[in-house]
């Protein structure tokens, strides 16, 4: 996640609609496109850990990226629906 927001920072990003999907055959992307309305990262920062004050505080700054420790055995049989802290 961290590469990522540094990306941000480095490029403009786009929205969905400037810059649709185009598959895995489209030309090389190109953050040039986003160019007339870029939208960059002015920073971020790590969150507390299953802090709710830390993540709601998060939400109304900026975009907040999660991380799920899947290294548990629990994680084998989920299908669907909200996965409850053991």
């Amino acid at each position: 996640m961290e590469y990522a927001f540094k990306y941000a920072e480095s490029y403009p990003l786009c929205t969905e609609d400037e810059y649709p999907y185009e598959g895995k055959d489209s030309p090389a992307c190109s953050h040039q496109k986003c160019a007339a309305n870029p939208y960059t990262l002015q920073g971020f920062e790590d969150l507390e850990i299953e802090s709710r004050l830390s993540l709601y505080t998060g939400l109304t700054a900026q975009p907040v990226s999660i991380a799920v420790c899947a290294g548990n055995v629990a994680w084998q049989f989920y299908k669907k629906g909200v996965m409850k802290k053991f």
